[in-house]
């Protein structure tokens, strides 16, 4: 996950939090505060432990499961031609 696409989601789940707890910019009330006061956590942090677990079970399966096929999948060595296709 880049920088830009965590910065994102936090800055979605606090604007959920914020309205959710009907708390405004105008309060000045830190980030931290809200997410303590909803006993959550910052989304980027959930969503990367959520996929190392998902990791864990698809390095578990068969190997001729799709899953785990695309895992270790790698493109082609091609290049596709310059300029503007015919």
């Amino acid at each position: 996950m880049t920088a830009r696409i965590e910065h994102k989601l936090n800055v979605f789940h606090q604007r959920c939090l914020r309205k959710i707890l009907k708390v405004t910019y105008k309060d000045h009330i830190t980030n931290e505060e809200i997410l303590l006061w909803a006993n959550s956590r910052k989304l980027s942090n959930i969503v990367t432990e959520r996929r190392f677990r998902m990791a864990g079970h698809i390095l578990r399966l068969p190997d001729h499961r799709a899953a785990k096929v695309t895992i270790s999948w790698t493109p082609a060595d091609g290049r596709r031609k310059t300029g503007r296709p015919k």
